[in-house]
C-alpha cells in the first residue's frame, strides 16, 4: 500500500510540474574567447602578412559555431559561420591571417565571435607601410586617383537643410576636391534599402512573435541578464550579408542634417541575414541606435533611429520578506492501544514564525523512566511560507524572478515543491500550494535559487493576487502516509529574498 501511495503522489507532482508555464531549456554551454596577433604592430615593406591565433575555451564535447569579422583597410567582411566541437583539451584553436597592401595600411581589426552566448574577442593591429611599395610615389599609374582610406575619427559637417544624409569614409587629400566634398561617394545606382521598424523587446513572447524560436531563445537568455534585445524588419529582396548596429545618440535639431564623413564603427554586427535581431549589453534610458544592411563593401543608409525609453531598460530589485512562517501538522500515535489520538484522524495544526520545510518522526512519551519503551510517536509535517510586497512590480514585464533561500545546513535540503500559496497565510492556518506546483524533487543547498518568474508575472499583471509562496517537502499530506511515516527530514531557512529583473 505504501509504495502505491508514494508512486501516485510522485506521479501527480511530476504532471503538475510539467504542466507549469515555466519554460524549460537545456543548460547553455559557456565559452571564453581570446585572440592575439603576430606581429602585434607592423612597420615595414608592404604587402604585409598578419597572423592571428584565436582560442575558444570550454568543456570538452560542447558544440559551438564561430565566425571571424574583419575590417581591413576600412572595409568590413565576415566569414561564414563554422560549426565545431571543443576537443578533449578544452581548447579549440582558430588560426587566421590577412594580407595588408599599402593602400590598406592603418588599423586592422579582427574579431572572433562565438555562439551560443554571443561571446567575442577583438584585436587591433596598426600597419605602417615603408619602402618601395609604401605610397603613391611608386604608383604605376601616376594619373590615378589616390586610394581612399577611411579615417578612424569621423568628421561631422553641417550642411544645408533639405540635403539627404550621406555616410561615407574620409579619403586622403586630393587637390581636385573641395574641403566640403572630399570623399563623398557617388550614390550607387541601386543602393541597398535600409532596415525598417527598429525597436526593442522586453518579453520572450514578443521576441517569438517577431523572430521565431531563434529570437525567443536569445531573449530567454538575454532579458533575465538585463541585456538589450533590438530587432528590425528587412522586407526587401536585395541580397545582403548581414546587418550593422550603430549608436545614434546624437541627432540634429530643427531641419539641419548631420553628415558623417568618417567610418563610424558598429557596436555589433549580425552576420546572419536571416536573423533580424541582436543582443547588446545593458544601456541607459535615452540611448539611441540605428541599423544598416550590408553586402560586401556596400552598405545601406541607416534606419530610422530608435531611442530607448525608461520602460525599455532592465531594472533589478531585491525584496526582503514582510511575512514568514511555517505550518506544522502533528499526528500522535498511542502505542499501547495502537490508535491515533485525534478523532477522525485529523492532525493538530500549529505554526512556527520562521521558515522550515520537512517532516519528522519523533518519540514524544515513554512507558518507562529509562526512555527505552516509546508509548507515543509524533509524526509532523512542515510547510514553509514567505511573502513579499511586490507593489513596485505592478504592470511590469518580469524577465526573471528568483526566490533565493539560504539553508541552515548544506547538502540536500527537504524542499521539493514550491508555488503560490492558496491564500494569504496567517499563523495557525492550513497551508498548501494553489495551482501549478514547481519543482518535483528535493533540491541541494545551502544556497537555493528557485525560478518563480511565472508566479511573479501573474502578480504584476493582476495586482492584489499576491498570496506569497508555499514551500513543500516531498512528504504529502495524506493520512495513510502520515500514519506510516518513520523517517525525518528537516531543513531550516533563516534568510530569504526575491530578486527580480523587470522592464
Amino acid at each position: 500500500m505504501r509504495w502505491f501511495a508514494v508512486a501516485l503522489f510522485l506521479g501527480v507532482a511530476m504532471v503538475a510540474a510539467l504542466s507549469s508555464s515555466q519554460p524549460v531549456a537545456a543548460k547553455s554551454p559557456q565559452f571564453s574567447v581570446t585572440i592575439t596577433a603576430s606581429p602585434p604592430a607592423y612597420s615595414g615593406a608592404c604587402p604585409a602578412i598578419i597572423k592571428y591565433s584565436g582560442e575558444i575555451d570550454g568543456d570538452a564535447g560542447d558544440t559551438l559555431s564561430y565566425q571571424i569579422a574583419r575590417i581591413v583597410g576600412g572595409v568590413p567582411s565576415l566569414t561564414p559561420w563554422v560549426s565545431a566541437t571543443i576537443p578533449a583539451t578544452g581548447k579549440l584553436l582558430v588560426p587566421d591571417s590577412i594580407t595588408v597592401t599599402a593602400a590598406q595600411a592603418g588599423v586592422e581589426t579582427e574579431t572572433l565571435r562565438v555562439t551560443p552566448g554571443h561571446t567575442e574577442a577583438t584585436v587591433k593591429v596598426t600597419v605602417t607601410c615603408l619602402g618601395p611599395n609604401a605610397g603613391p610615389s611608386n604608383n604605376p599609374n601616376p594619373n590615378a586617383s589616390p586610394s581612399i582610406k577611411p579615417s578612424s575619427n569621423p568628421a561631422v559637417l553641417l550642411l544645408k537643410p533639405g540635403i539627404s544624409s550621406v555616410t561615407a569614409p574620409s579619403p586622403a587629400p586630393s587637390p581636385k576636391n573641395s574641403s566640403l566634398t572630399q570623399g563623398m561617394y557617388a550614390p550607387a545606382l541601386q543602393k541597398l534599402p535600409a532596415p525598417t521598424n527598429l525597436t526593442s523587446r522586453n518579453s520572450k513572447d514578443a521576441c517569438t512573435a517577431h523572430g521565431g524560436s531563434a529570437e525567443s531563445f536569445a531573449c530567454y537568455l538575454a532579458l533575465p541578464a538585463g541585456k538589450l534585445v533590438l530587432d528590425w524588419d528587412y522586407p526587401f529582396a536585395n541580397k545582403i550579408d548581414g546587418f550593422n548596429v550603430y549608436r545614434a545618440d546624437s541627432a540634429p535639431s530643427g531641419p539641419t542634417t548631420i553628415h558623417i564623413l568618417g567610418a563610424a564603427k558598429p557596436v555589433m554586427t549580425q552576420g546572419d541575414p536571416s536573423l533580424h535581431f541582436e543582443v547588446l549589453e545593458p544601456v541607459r534610458a535615452g540611448a539611441c541606435f540605428a541599423v544598416t544592411a550590408y553586402h560586401g563593401s556596400d552598405e545601406s543608409d541607416r534606419s530610422v533611429r530608435y531611442c530607448l525609453v525608461q520602460g525599455g531598460v532592465a531594472k533589478i530589485v531585491s525584496l526582503n520578506p514582510d511575512r514568514v512562517g511555517t505550518m506544522v501538522e502533528d499526528w500522535y500515535y498511542y502505542v499501547p492501544t495502537e490508535v491515533w489520538k485525534q478523532s477522525n484522524e485529523k492532525p493538530f495544526v500549529r505554526d512556527l514564525l520562521s521558515i522550515t520545510v520537512g517532516y519528522t518522526h519523533v518519540a514524544s512519551t515513554w512507558s518507562d523512566n529509562a526512555h527505552t519503551q516509546v508509548s507515543t510517536w509524533t509524526n509532523s509535517l512542515y510547510r514553509g511560507y514567505v511573502h513579499f510586497n511586490t507593489g513596485a512590480l505592478n504592470a511590469a514585464t518580469i524577465a526573471q524572478a528568483k526566490l533565493r533561500l539560504h539553508a541552515k545546513a548544506g547538502g540536500e535540503t527537504c524542499l521539493a515543491n514550491w508555488g503560490a500559496a492558496d491564500h494569504l497565510w496567517n499563523p495557525g492556518d492550513r497551508l498548501t500550494i494553489s495551482g501549478s506546483w514547481l519543482g518535483g524533487s528535493t533540491v541541494m543547498g545551502p544556497d537555493l535559487s528557485l525560478d518563480v518568474t511565472p508566479i511573479v508575472q501573474s502578480w504584476a499583471s493582476s495586482p492584489g493576487t499576491n498570496t506569497g509562496f508555499a514551500l513543500h517537502p516531498a512528504q504529502a499530506e495524506v493520512i495513510y502516509q502520515m500514519i506510516i511515516l518513520s523517517s525525518t527530514c528537516f531543513t531550516e531557512f533563516p534568510s530569504a529574498s526575491l530578486d527580480v529583473t523587470y522592464y
